[in-house]
């Protein structure tokens, strides 16, 4: 519950102070290059692997799959 609590708080103030580059999903645009299209197969692989990462975690932890 702190960590849910400590991200609320967090990013609530990023997303308050329209500040460049300081939300979670920014990060991650960033990390992953995913707002860059340089047409080379490195592109693609990084936009592959966290959807591919999100897949498995939902089915992870998911106790159904």
């Amino acid at each position: 519950m702190a960590w849910g609590g400590a991200f609320v708080v967090i990013e609530g103030v990023a997303l308050m102070n329209k500040k460049e580059g300081d939300t979670l999903s920014e990060h991650l645009r960033r990390w992953f290059s995913t707002m860059t299209d340089n047409g080379g197969w490195s592109a693609h692989l990084r936009k592959v692997v966290p959807l591919a990462f999100v897949i498995w975690l939902a089915g992870h932890l998911y106790k159904g799959w």
